[in-house]
C-alpha cells in the first residue's frame, strides 16, 4: 500500500478496525456504510469553454481552483482534476503548465460536434460510479448541455454540484447547481504568466546570424544571455533568421541596442533593432500573438491550403482500418458487458474483477491501422469472461502524433491523456488512480518500454494485481518477472497463444 497516496487510503477505506485497549491482539471488523467514506471531489474543466485569460498564469489559476473546492481543512479528497481539450489548438505553455499542475489533460479534436461535452460527461460518470454520497463534482464550463447530467448528480445522486460558469451562461443550467462561481470571479487577478510576451514591452529583435547545426541555437543563446545580462535580459527560443530578446524595463531598451548591437555572436556579427525598426517587425508580431493564441496564423493557412489534400491521402487508409476499428469499438464500449459482468460494486469484498488497459504509446508505439487491432487481440486473449473492461487509456504527446493515429485512438474509444514532459509519470499516476478502485484478482494489462519506471512492484504483490506487461524491449538488462505475473513481445501479441 502507497501511504503517500491519499487517493489509495480514501477509496479502500471500506472497513473499519477497532482496537480494544484491554486485548490488542483482538481485532473487530466492522463494514463502513457509504455515508461514512471519506467524500471526494471531482474538477472537470472544459477549457474550450472557459480558457485561461490571456498571457495569465495558468499554474496559479489550477492552484486557484484547487484551494476554492479544497480548503486546508476541508473534508473532501480530491480524486479527479481533468482538463479536456484540443491540444494541439492550446498555446504550449497552456498545456505545459497544465502538467506542472499535475492536471489530467485528455485530448479530443475541437472540429467534432460536442467532442469536449460528450468525453467530460464520460469522466463524469466514471467519478460518480464510485462517489460517496455527499461527495463534490466540480464543473467549469458555461455550457448548457450538461444541465441535464448536473440535475441527476444533484437529484438522484445526493452529490453536491459546484458549477464555474462565465457571466453570461444560460439559467437553465445554473438552476441545477448547488453552489456556483463566476470564472471572471476565479480569473480577474491572476498574475501574468511567467515568459509571456506582448507586442508592447521592452524587446529586442537580434538577427545576422546563421545556423550550420542543430547545436548552434543553444550556443547563440548562450552568448545572448551573457551579452543581455546586465539589462536582465531574458532570450526566447532562438529562431533560424531572429531572435527575440525582452528586458524589464523600457528605459534600457537605446542603452542595450547601442552596446550590443555590432558585437560577435558565434563568430558571426549581429543587428540589434528595436521593434519598430526592424525588418522582421511583422514577423515577430506574429510569433507573438501565436504564442498568446496557441497556433501561428501561418500554421492556420497552411493547415488550411494542405487539409483537402491531407485528408484525401488519410481515406484510404482509413478504409483499411475501419473494419477492425469497428469490431474493437464495439468491444470496448460493451466494456465486456455481453459477457454478463454487472456493475462495479463499492465494497471490496463483493468487488467484480476488474479489467484495466494502459498503454505508454510514447514509449511502446504501432503504425496506424494498428491500434485498432492491437485491442482488439488484448480484449479477446486476456479479458476473459469473469472480467469487466473498465478502464482503457493511452499516454502520449497527443502535438506529436499523426491526426491518422488520434482517428483512430478515438474511434476505439480509447482514453487519450497528454502528457508532454515524463510520460511514464503520468502512466504511473492512471496505474496508482486504478489500483485504489479496485479490488485483489484485478487483471492489468500495461503496453510500455519503460515498466520499471510504473511501480507495477507494488500492485503486483501488495495488491495480488494479475499484470500483463506487453513491451518492445529486444534484450531487456532488467527481470521482467519482478514487475509482470506475465509478459511477452508487442510482436509475440498475435502470435497463437498456448
Amino acid at each position: 500500500m502507497d501511504k503517500r497516496n491519499p487517493k489509495y487510503t480514501a477509496n479502500l477505506s471500506i472497513q473499519k478496525v477497532e482496537h480494544f485497549a484491554n486485548d490488542r491482539s483482538t481485532i473487530h471488523v466492522s463494514h463502513v456504510t457509504s455515508n461514512e467514506r471519506a467524500k471526494t471531489v471531482g474538477i472537470f474543466w472544459d477549457l474550450q469553454n472557459c480558457c485561461v485569460p490571456k498571457g495569465k498564469s495558468v499554474l496559479e489559476l489550477v492552484e486557484k481552483i484547487r484551494k476554492t473546492f479544497i480548503p486546508e481543512d476541508s473534508e473532501f479528497e480530491l480524486k479527479t482534476f481533468a482538463c479536456v481539450c484540443d491540444t494541439k489548438k492550446e498555446s504550449q505553455m497552456t498545456i505545459k503548465d497544465l502538467n506542472s499542475g499535475t492536471v489530467s489533460i485528455l485530448h479530443v479534436d475541437a472540429d467534432a460536434k460536442n467532442a469536449a461535452d460528450e468525453k467530460i460527461k464520460g469522466l463524469m460518470d466514471e467519478f460518480v460510479k464510485d462517489a460517496p454520497t455527499g461527495s463534490k463534482v466540480v464543473l467549469i464550463s458555461s455550457d448548457v448541455n450538461f444541465s441535464d447530467k448536473l440535475s441527476h448528480f444533484k437529484n438522484k445522486c445526493k452529490l453536491q454540484v459546484a458549477l464555474v460558469h462565465e457571466e453570461k451562461a444560460n439559467p437553465a443550467l445554473l438552476q441545477h447547481a448547488t453552489q456556483t462561481f463566476r470564472w471572471e470571479d476565479l480569473t480577474h487577478d491572476l498574475s501574468d504568466r511567467s515568459g509571456y510576451l506582448d507586442t508592447s514591452d521592452p524587446i529586442l529583435i537580434i538577427d545576422g546570424y546563421k545556423i550550420s547545426s542543430s547545436s548552434d541555437k543553444e550556443k547563440i543563446k548562450l552568448e545572448l544571455e551573457i551579452l543581455t545580462q546586465p539589462w536582465k535580459g531574458k532570450v526566447q527560443p532562438v529562431g533560424n533568421k531572429f531572435t527575440i530578446v525582452s528586458l524589464d524595463d523600457k528605459n534600457n531598451l537605446e542603452s542595450a541596442k547601442n552596446t550590443i548591437n555590432g558585437k560577435t555572436v558565434l563568430g558571426q556579427i549581429i543587428n540589434v533593432a528595436l521593434l519598430e525598426e526592424s525588418c522582421y517587425k511583422t514577423a515577430v508580431e506574429k510569433q507573438i500573438n501565436a504564442n498568446k493564441q496557441g497556433v501561428s496564423e501561418t500554421k492556420l493557412s497552411k493547415n488550411e491550403r494542405k487539409g483537402s489534400a491531407k485528408r484525401d491521402t488519410q481515406t484510404n487508409l482509413l478504409d483499411i482500418a475501419s473494419e477492425s476499428a469497428s469490431v474493437c469499438t464495439t468491444l470496448v464500449r460493451e466494456g465486456c458487458a455481453k459477457k454478463g459482468a454487472q456493475p462495479i460494486p463499492s465494497t471490496v469484498e463483493n468487488a467484480v474483477r476488474g479489467f484495466g488497459l494502459f498503454w505508454d504509446f510514447e514509449s511502446c508505439s504501432v503504425q496506424p491501422g494498428q491500434i485498432s487491432i492491437t485491442l482488439q487481440t488484448i480484449l479477446h486473449r486476456f479479458c476473459l469472461a469473469e472480467f469487466r473492461l473498465i478502464e482503457n487509456l493511452c499516454v502520449c504527446d497527443v502535438r506529436q502524433q499523426p491526426d491518422l493515429i488520434l482517428k483512430e485512438m478515438a474511434d476505439c474509444q480509447l482514453k487519450t491523456v497528454h502528457s508532454i514532459e515524463n510520460p511514464s509519470d503520468t502512466m504511473k499516476n492512471c496505474l496508482l488512480d486504478f489500483n485504489a478502485q479496485c479490488g485483489v484478482g484485478t487483471k492489468v494489462v500495461v503496453i510500455s518500454g519503460k515498466p520499471e519506471e510504473l511501480r507495477l512492484t507494488d500492485m503486483k504483490h501488495n495488491k495480488k494485481v494479475y499484470i500483463v506487461l506487453i513491451h518492445n524491449i529486444e534484450n531487456p538488462t532488467i527481470c521482467l518477472d519482478l514487475f509482470a505475473t506475465q509478459h511477452l513481445m508487442l510482436s509475440e501479441l498475435f502470435q497463437p497463444s498456448d
